[in-house]
Protein backbone atom coordinates (compact mmCIF):
# COMPACT_ATOMS: atom_id res chain seq x y z
CA UNK A 1 0.00 0.00 0.00
CA UNK A 2 1.09 3.30 -1.15
CA UNK A 3 1.38 6.04 1.63
CA UNK A 4 -0.28 9.47 1.18
CA UNK A 5 2.98 11.40 1.77
CA UNK A 6 4.33 9.09 -1.68
CA UNK A 7 1.50 9.57 -3.78
CA UNK A 8 1.98 13.12 -3.01
CA UNK A 9 5.82 12.85 -3.58
CA UNK A 10 4.84 10.53 -7.03
CA UNK A 11 2.39 13.72 -8.26
CA UNK A 12 4.72 16.55 -7.40
CA UNK A 13 7.78 14.56 -9.42
CA UNK A 14 5.54 14.07 -12.45
CA UNK A 15 4.34 17.39 -12.26
CA UNK A 16 7.97 18.94 -11.85
CA UNK A 17 8.74 16.74 -14.99
CA UNK A 18 5.82 18.04 -17.33
CA UNK A 19 6.84 21.47 -16.30
CA UNK A 20 10.71 20.89 -17.05
CA UNK A 21 9.78 19.38 -20.66
CA UNK A 22 7.57 22.28 -21.85
CA UNK A 23 10.00 24.77 -20.43
CA UNK A 24 12.82 22.58 -22.33
CA UNK A 25 10.78 22.45 -25.39
CA UNK A 26 9.48 26.49 -25.06
CA UNK A 27 13.05 27.49 -25.23
CA UNK A 28 14.58 24.92 -27.43
CA UNK A 29 11.61 26.49 -30.29
CA UNK A 30 12.34 29.66 -29.35
CA UNK A 31 16.29 29.43 -29.86
CA UNK A 32 15.49 28.00 -33.68
CA UNK A 33 13.22 30.50 -34.17
CA UNK A 34 15.92 33.56 -33.12
CA UNK A 35 19.47 31.03 -33.99
CA UNK A 36 18.44 28.51 -35.84
CA UNK A 37 19.83 24.86 -35.56
CA UNK A 38 22.98 25.52 -33.97
CA UNK A 39 24.98 23.73 -31.28
CA UNK A 40 22.93 25.13 -28.62
CA UNK A 41 19.95 24.12 -29.77
CA UNK A 42 21.43 20.92 -30.75
CA UNK A 43 22.26 20.37 -26.66
CA UNK A 44 18.66 21.54 -26.19
CA UNK A 45 16.81 18.89 -28.26
CA UNK A 46 19.18 16.33 -26.73
CA UNK A 47 17.94 17.41 -23.26
CA UNK A 48 14.56 17.88 -23.87
CA UNK A 49 14.51 14.08 -25.55
CA UNK A 50 15.87 12.41 -21.81
CA UNK A 51 13.60 14.50 -20.26
CA UNK A 52 10.38 13.07 -22.18
CA UNK A 53 11.95 9.48 -22.07
CA UNK A 54 12.46 10.36 -18.58
CA UNK A 55 8.94 11.08 -17.71
CA UNK A 56 7.37 8.26 -20.20
CA UNK A 57 9.83 5.88 -17.81
CA UNK A 58 7.70 7.01 -14.72
CA UNK A 59 4.43 7.17 -16.23
CA UNK A 60 4.58 3.88 -17.04
CA UNK A 61 6.71 2.48 -13.77
CA UNK A 62 3.61 4.97 -11.84
CA UNK A 63 0.63 3.69 -13.42
CA UNK A 64 -0.29 0.43 -12.02
CA UNK A 65 0.42 2.43 -9.07
CA UNK A 66 -2.38 4.76 -9.30
CA UNK A 67 -4.27 2.18 -10.43
CA UNK A 68 -3.63 0.65 -7.06
CA UNK A 69 -4.60 3.29 -5.16
CA UNK A 70 -7.42 4.07 -6.93
CA UNK A 71 -9.04 0.69 -6.81
CA UNK A 72 -7.98 1.17 -2.55
CA UNK A 73 -10.06 4.21 -2.04
CA UNK A 74 -13.42 3.90 -1.40
CA UNK A 75 -14.13 6.29 0.66
CA UNK A 76 -14.41 9.60 0.33
CA UNK A 77 -15.36 9.59 -3.41
CA UNK A 78 -13.62 12.82 -3.82
CA UNK A 79 -10.61 11.38 -3.65
CA UNK A 80 -11.01 8.81 -6.16
CA UNK A 81 -12.62 12.35 -8.61
CA UNK A 82 -8.94 14.42 -7.39
CA UNK A 83 -6.90 10.98 -8.68
CA UNK A 84 -8.93 11.25 -11.78
CA UNK A 85 -8.47 14.44 -12.83
CA UNK A 86 -5.06 14.55 -11.68
CA UNK A 87 -4.14 11.38 -14.23
CA UNK A 88 -6.06 12.76 -16.57
CA UNK A 89 -4.02 16.49 -16.43
CA UNK A 90 -1.17 14.60 -16.63
CA UNK A 91 -1.71 12.79 -19.78
CA UNK A 92 -3.09 15.52 -21.46
CA UNK A 93 -0.12 17.48 -20.44
CA UNK A 94 2.09 14.79 -21.99
CA UNK A 95 0.04 14.73 -24.91
CA UNK A 96 0.76 18.72 -25.03
CA UNK A 97 4.55 18.35 -24.94
CA UNK A 98 4.24 15.77 -27.67
CA UNK A 99 2.67 17.93 -29.89
CA UNK A 100 5.28 20.73 -28.94
CA UNK A 101 7.88 18.78 -30.01
CA UNK A 102 6.23 17.74 -32.91
CA UNK A 103 5.38 21.32 -33.62
CA UNK A 104 9.46 21.67 -34.12
CA UNK A 105 8.98 20.55 -37.45
CA UNK A 106 5.88 21.41 -38.56
CA UNK A 107 5.81 24.94 -37.50
CA UNK A 108 7.54 27.72 -39.61
CA UNK A 109 8.50 29.20 -36.07
CA UNK A 110 8.73 26.43 -34.43
CA UNK A 111 6.82 27.28 -31.84
CA UNK A 112 3.21 25.87 -30.97
CA UNK A 113 0.87 26.98 -28.36
CA UNK A 114 -2.93 26.20 -27.83
CA UNK A 115 -4.13 27.99 -30.72
CA UNK A 116 -1.66 26.49 -33.08
CA UNK A 117 1.58 27.50 -34.20
CA UNK A 118 3.08 30.90 -32.95
CA UNK A 119 3.94 33.30 -35.72
CA UNK A 120 7.31 35.52 -34.12
CA UNK A 121 7.31 39.62 -35.29
CA UNK A 122 11.07 39.67 -34.81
Amino acid sequence: MVSPVQFKFMLRLLAENIFQLHLQLTTLGLTMALVGFDSAAQLMLLSALFSGASLVQKLLQYSSTILDIFHQLEKPIHLKVILFLATVATVVLVSYAALKFAALGWCAQYLLNVTGCVVLDV
